[in-house]
């Protein structure tokens, strides 16, 4: 897969020369020519996601329910803003080290999950996903115990013996979300009673697993609305007013 995300370019392929417009990506089957190339005269990034052909023929098999050799895709030039724009993002995911393991492999699941349903030629339907709360229970106890780790897909995975996509799923079924989201609840819930028993928000970033304290904020204000400085002043004006 190949992009650039905001002007149009070209690209060279089984032949033939394509033009790509912006919000577009291209697919291409292992070990065929291709040339991606802009024709003006500025200066531009192609972004390449190059996937193990033997990994995305197994996750296809798992995909449908039976083995039908590795997905071709037919077209390859791919208009889908959407998906487009979730790879871009897992590019930007993957370059910065501080996002978790566990993050990394789920959203790649998604991404290849979506491109094989939508694009690969002669796909079925997705298989679906059986009862499997009692087995997702102990993932998420084995991240209620962990959560400060930086698990990956495949530790939680040995423990139900399923494949990391059939988990992935499954989670997501279960619980609403998937494991790399249910993770950062966890952290949150842990750091919100560390900042209110006095540690520093260094300490407390360390504490629950994230990368520094900037990642730690980050997320710390997407889940709670106000930064961990902010969560701490108005945990102490209410203990004031409690008091008094």
């Amino acid at each position: 897969m190949t992009i650039m995300h905001n002007s149009s370019w070209q690209f060279y392929y089984r032949g033939t020369q394509y033009t790509v417009p912006p919000g577009s990506f291209t697919l291409t089957q292992p070990g065929e020519v291709h040339k991606a190339f802009s024709e003006t005269p500025v200066n531009c990034t192609f972004n390449g996601l190059r996937i193990n052909a033997t990994f995305v023929q197994d996750l296809a098999t798992e995909i449908i329910g039976h083995s039908q050799g590795l997905p071709f895709f037919s077209t390859p030039i791919v208009t889908d803003r959407d998906l487009n724009q979730l790879i871009f993002s897992f590019h930007q995911l993957i370059e910065n080290s501080k996002e978790s393991v566990l993050k990394q492999e789920s959203i790649l699941l998604k991404l290849l999950e979506t491109i094989i349903l939508r694009y690969a030629k002669h796909c079925p339907k997705l298989k679906a996903i059986g009862d499997e709360s009692q087995l997702v229970q102990q993932v998420r106890d084995y991240l209620n115990d962990n959560f400060a780790q930086n698990v990956s897909l495949q530790q939680l995975a040995d423990i139900t013996n399923f494949s990391r996509f059939y988990l992935n799923r499954a989670f997501r079924k279960q619980v609403g979300i998937p494991p790399h989201a249910y993770q950062i609840q966890i952290r949150i819930a842990r750091a919100k009673n560390l900042l209110n028993s006095g540690l520093s928000i260094s300490q407390v970033a360390i504490a629950t697993g994230f990368a520094n304290q900037s990642h730690f904020g980050k997320h710390f204000k997407r889940a709670i609305g106000v930064t961990p400085w902010q969560y701490i002043k108005e945990s102490n004006c209410i203990q004031k007013r409690t008091i008094t």
